[in-house]
């Protein structure tokens, strides 16, 4: 029962590097101080050592990832204010606050990607180096606007329309 949730996530992950080299895994991101499910505001912090060339995926609170080159990523304190939504975002926005190459958004979450979000890290240089991606938002819905509307927590099981229904409800 698990495992259900993360079958798409994998789906995601294999449409990057499928070359013979590249590995994968990744880990929980934890709930940071000032965790607030509820705030229209998100903030999801990506910090990971990276050696090499890498691609993440951020679904909810998990980061999973393809390390193209290099060493495989690890864990350097990711953490979230906010769950990566299933549904709009607007104004995202990434910040790198560490790291000696780039890190950009390559995809948006989407219901067509499973509401993943695809971040690259690219360092040129040998030797891993610790990248901290902050990346920034509002929920759609929080605004009034779009598929996601609605209020409150049970906004999925009063309207119906949050893209897993059956996921968090109450019987």
């Amino acid at each position: 029962m698990l495992l259900t949730p993360l079958l798409p996530l994998a789906a995601a992950t294999a449409a990057y590097g499928r070359g013979g080299g590249s590995q994968q895994g990744g880990w929980r991101a934890v709930r940071s101080d000032n965790y607030d499910p509820y705030s229209q505001d998100g903030r999801f912090d990506l910090r990971a050592r990276v050696d090499g060339e890498a691609v993440f995926f951020l679904q909810d609170g998990r980061v999973s990832y393809r390390s193209l080159s290099g060493r495989p990523p690890r864990d350097a304190g990711s953490e979230y204010r906010k769950e990566i939504p299933r549904g709009r975002m607007l104004g995202l926005r990434l910040e790198q606050r560490d790291g000696r190459g780039r890190m950009w958004i390559e995809e948006e979450p989407s219901a067509r990607n499973n509401w993943t979000m695809v971040v690259r890290v690219s360092d040129p240089k040998g030797g891993e180096d610790r990248y901290h991606a902050r990346i920034t938002w509002q929920d759609d819905y929080a605004a009034g606007r779009g598929a996601n509307r609605g209020n409150g927590r049970y906004q999925d099981e009063r309207y119906g329309n949050y893209p897993n229904n059956n996921r968090y409800r109450r019987d």
